[in-house]
């Protein structure tokens, strides 16, 4: 039975800030909260300070009366679609360029202009608009994006020319850049700490499962259906993306700090009443309806600097060898080269994917899905920062290996190793990156992060194709470098994530 919560009397600003263990001490908000009436949290023991945070109480609410269970795995399963579509749009151009190549003569400057122009239209929105999502929602900017990602589907699958063609990735990669920050925030604000590495681990599993779908796919249907019915295949994800997002709840925490305290309340009824427990009847919460949304320069304030900076380098040096891979690892099968090139420079010509290329491809792509297992494992029983600096240290031997030349089989095996330890690096970075910010700015530092990775994607799929076929033993010591970097970014960050409690301000 629980009886009514009142407020105590004020009290200084110098009164101790009741948080729960393992959370981390927080500055006093910059306005005192705001007691309503219909917002619950639990009937706790606590004693309401002035600065009594939301993060202490919808702890408490999701350990002791969501629960978790049905409603997360629903949850999650939805907005897993989100990065699955999204991977789904540029991965596919890593197969798609072959076959374009063909039937509109594309030279190695325009197949550079479509990927650069994806990427970087990715990273820009990621950087510029991901705060989109603090001030306005979660739910409402995925929705939006996903009606124009359709429509930029739709541009491509229609092109009559290269044209038309680069304009409608321009605009799927812009809406892929939107969403790719918001991922980040639903899948850590629909549970307590203790089960966020759940909803990441969904993510990062969509991912990379959407990268080995689209090389089996062609593997066995892009030469036989043509390019445009292939595009369509791999989009149809977007058509039960945009139906069943609008059944997807707000996330709870964001609209405490955004002030909304009656959707708030019925977000987390609807999360106890589909796990099969309830809410107490007469409960109270702090609610924060002035609260500060999506402040970028707050990033760089001496209590996120450190690790805003060393998430960046990290994610880009990663993301700059991954999104290279995709489309480094094709031409390398296709072409036959070996070892660096050992002396050779490979020649562009109207050569498609034959079907052992595209054989091969889907093998890597599978070991992305086993990086991604380990990294789940490893994440919960070690932590997140001594794996993260080891796999980045198994990433500077395995590229450095590529130097050597002894097989095929050899240079399959080694494209398997490296697949797997960019995945598990990854999926680390992608359970640390919202832990490390707010509910205020996650959102938004979670769109920068990824605006700098989309950055280094951007560079490393250009560099691939401006030097592979002029200098790919050039091209080879740069990705070892971004590997090095990845280091770098890995000793700058110094602190242990793993037990912290989600902050919401």
């Amino acid at each position: 039975m629980t009886k009514d919560i009142t407020p105590p009397p004020s009290t200084t600003e110098d009164d101790e800030l009741p948080l729960l263990a393992g959370s981390l001490p927080l500055d006093p908000p910059r306005t005192p909260p705001l007691f309503t009436k219909s917002l619950p949290v639990p009937s706790c023991k606590h004693h309401f300070s002035k600065y009594l945070l939301p993060t202490t109480l919808l702890e408490e609410v999701y350990n002791t009366h969501t629960g978790f269970g049905l409603a997360q795995i629903l949850c999650y399963c939805l907005v897993g679609m989100i990065p699955l579509s999204g991977t789904f749009q540029l991965t596919v151009i890593s197969v798609l360029i072959p076959v374009l190549r063909c039937d509109w003569s594309l030279n190695p400057h325009f197949e550079a202009a479509i990927t650069v122009s994806v990427f970087g239209s990715c990273a820009l929105t990621a950087l510029l608009l991901s705060k989109l999502s603090d001030q306005y929602g979660r739910r409402r900017v995925v929705m939006v994006a996903t009606v124009v990602m359709m429509l930029g589907v739709i541009m491509g699958v229609t092109s009559p020319n290269k044209w038309v063609f680069l304009a409608g990735r321009v605009v799927v990669g812009a809406c892929v850049g939107v969403n790719s920050s918001i991922v980040i925030c639903y899948a850590t604000e629909y549970a307590s700490s203790r089960w966020r590495t759940i909803g990441v681990t969904v993510l990062i599993s969509a991912m990379f499962l959407s990268v080995f779908l689209v090389n089996l796919l062609a593997w066995f249907a892009l030469n036989t259906i043509g390019w445009r019915w292939f595009l369509v295949l791999v989009s149809t994800p977007l058509i039960p993306l945009l139906i069943l997002v609008s059944f997807l709840p707000e996330s709870p925490r964001y609209l405490v700090v955004s002030g909304q305290s009656d959707r708030a309340l019925a977000a987390l009824s609807w999360l106890a009443k589909m796990n099969s427990r309830s809410l107490p009847p007469n409960l109270a919460v702090v609610c924060y309806g002035n609260a500060e949304l999506g402040r970028f320069r707050e990033l760089f304030s001496p209590r996120y600097r450190r690790a805003t900076i060393a998430l960046a380098i990290s994610y880009a040096s990663n993301i700059f060898l991954e999104f290279g891979l995709v489309l480094l690892l094709p031409l390398l099968f296709n072409t036959g080269l070996c070892g660096g090139g050992a002396g050779k420079v490979p020649t562009h010509s109207c050569s498609p994917l034959s079907s052992d290329d595209l054989q091969k491809l889907t093998i890597s792509a599978g070991a992305s899905l086993v990086g991604t297992g380990l990294a789940v494992v490893s994440a919960q029983s070690v932590g997140r920062l001594l794996p993260l600096r080891l796999s980045n240290l198994i990433k500077i031997i395995v590229m450095g290996c590529f130097f050597i030349c002894v097989n095929e089989n050899f240079t399959l095996a080694l494209t398997c190793l490296i697949r797997l330890a960019e995945a598990y690096v990854n999926v680390l970075l992608m359970v640390m990156i919202p832990e490390s910010f707010p509910t205020t700015i996650r959102s938004t530092g979670g769109g920068f992060v990824n605006g700098c990775g989309k950055m280094g994607g951007v560079l490393g799929t250009g560099c691939v194709y401006l030097m592979f076929y002029s200098s790919p033993h050039y091209l080879l010591g740069l990705f070892v470098g971004s590997c090095a970097l990845g280091m770098v970014g890995a000793l700058l960050y110094e602190r242990e994530t793993r037990d912290i409690v989600l902050t919401d301000v």
